[in-house]
């Protein structure tokens, strides 16, 4: 009976050990990648990696085409084959296979086929709307209304109408947008003048505290 009541103990103990081990590498990811990748044999593969991009990175930019940049303003306008003939060939540089076969993450946003020219004939229609210009643009003022809306509704659920928003032109305008309205509102609303924020070292666009 001892014997089993010892056994039990030992192999509760070794359960909440497991579980604090588990716990802390859960809490610590970097920690953790940091010990797996100073191991002597992932280290080298990793050293071997590095190399190997860094050896085709410079072989591709001693070897390949000479780009030829424009860095005045012409004084003198282009035909439009002319322009679009520049246009043709700086694309054949870009990524071939950006639907179909890319491996692109969080990069391109594929679709299929009919939803791209649906986007594509979109973007024509409002390419040179304003939407500083709500008077003028009413459809792009109530675009950003329904985005806003929908995006709030995702996220709070009924009180969707009565929160505010804006669209931005990219991820990190839109992180910087968020990060300042809420400095702003703590900062004018709550009193809070020197407001602090905890982000992880892989945060999106790695900001360095003042």
């Amino acid at each position: 009976m001892c014997f089993e009541a010892y056994f039990v103990y030992l192999v509760v103990v070794n359960i909440q050990r497991f579980t604090q081990i588990l716990m802390l590498v859960l809490s610590q990811p970097d920690l953790v990648f940091a010990l797996v990748r100073s191991l002597p044999g992932i280290r080298g593969v990793v050293q071997s990696s590095k190399q190997k991009i860094l050896s085709e990175l410079q072989h591709d930019l001693s070897t390949g085409e000479k780009k030829q940049y424009i860095v005045k303003l012409p004084t003198k306008g282009k035909p439009d084959k002319e322009v679009l003939q520049v246009a043709k060939e700086r694309k054949k540089l870009d990524c071939k296979e950006l639907f179909n076969a890319s491996k692109l993450t969080g990069t391109i946003y594929a679709s299929d086929q009919i939803h791209r020219e649906l986007c594509s004939t979109v973007y024509c229609d409002f390419a040179h709307t304003n939407p500083l210009h709500s008077s003028e643009f009413p459809s792009v003022a109530q675009m950003e209304y329904e985005i806003v809306t929908m995006t709030a509704s995702l996220l709070s659920g009924h009180a969707a109408t009565s929160i505010c928003g804006t669209v931005t032109s990219g991820g990190t305008e839109s992180i910087l947008t968020a990060v300042r309205a809420s400095r702003d509102f703590v900062c004018y609303i709550k009193g809070i003048s020197e407001p602090e924020m905890y982000a992880v070292v892989q945060f999106y666009f790695s900001p360095t505290p003042n």
